[in-house]
């Protein structure tokens, strides 16, 4: 019973300490790799891993403890299809695999020195009820201990993770979304800074008409002056447009203003 109750608190304060950094923690591979530690601990695992499923539909290995350097480069990209761990994409239940031997065939060479008695269980990582991967644990087969308790604890660890995922995956698009807005004004205010000079330069131009109709030599020369310090103010800031300049995009993607951008210019051109 103490026993048990002890247990009880270890899985309470894993799971605090899991939603706690999920709420806090600002580096996605940095909160996964350190759970995958305790995990490991807990689970008295020989390794722990992380992999997500890729557009592609491949696990895609993104965090990893236990396992040596080859295997991580061998084990970095797996098709779901034929990967144990795809097996827990469709559910939300953990799965177990008594041998390793089928996923040694699969990357080319043992997971360990000795394979034999080891266990891998794959959990799933979940979002509303979508799977966007698994974390896996390689235990010992003489120090696998799944009770009820146990896989409860795995699989709320596997949502907590799995809310953390999505998090940083909305981040990320936010930022793009930030990045882009911020370019197109820059580009609003650059076009309206070389707008500026080169209404500049018009007046300039009349000034320095006038000036030669009058024949005035001084007054000439300064007009030409200025006329060429404003030409070179507007040659800054036309490289500057060039340089710092991305088109402003719809907020739909990159192939759609791909596409407006043609079918403009196949209108302006007539062809």
């Amino acid at each position: 019973h103490v026993k048990h109750l002890r247990q009880k608190q270890t899985s309470l304060q894993i799971l605090y300490d899991v939603a706690a950094s999920v709420n806090t923690s600002r580096d996605l591979n940095d909160l996964l790799t350190r759970f995958l530690y305790t995990l490991k601990d807990v689970a008295n695992a020989r390794a722990a891993t992380v992999r997500l499923i890729s557009p592609d539909n491949r696990m895609q290995l993104v965090a990893s403890t236990g396992l040596d350097d080859d295997m991580v480069e061998r084990e970095l990209f797996v098709p779901a299809d034929t990967c144990a761990c795809g097996k827990v994409m469709n559910g939300n239940k953990i799965l177990s695999v008594d041998s390793l031997l089928p996923c040694s065939k699969t990357i080319g060479r043992n997971f360990f020195e000795h394979d034999d008695g080891v266990t891998m269980i794959a959990v799933p990582l979940q979002y509303r009820n979508t799977t966007l991967g698994v974390y896996n644990l390689f235990v010992d087969r003489d120090k696998l201990s799944l009770s009820e308790d146990m896989n409860d604890l795995f699989l709320s660890i596997g949502r907590h993770l799995g809310v953390a995922i999505e998090k940083s995956r909305l981040d990320q698009e936010s930022g793009r979304l930030i990045l882009m807005e911020e370019r197109t004004r820059m580009a609003h205010e650059l076009h309206d800074s070389l707008a500026q000079t080169l209404v500049s330069l018009r007046f300039q131009a009349r000034v320095l008409d006038e000036t030669l109709q009058q024949g005035d030599e001084k007054s000439t020369w300064q007009a030409l002056e200025l006329l060429e310090n404003t030409l070179d103010e507007a040659n800054t800031e036309l490289r500057t447009l060039i340089a710092r300049f991305r088109a402003p995009m719809s907020k739909r993607g990159l192939i759609p203003s791909v596409e407006k951008a043609i079918e403009r210019f196949r209108t302006e051109c007539t062809i």
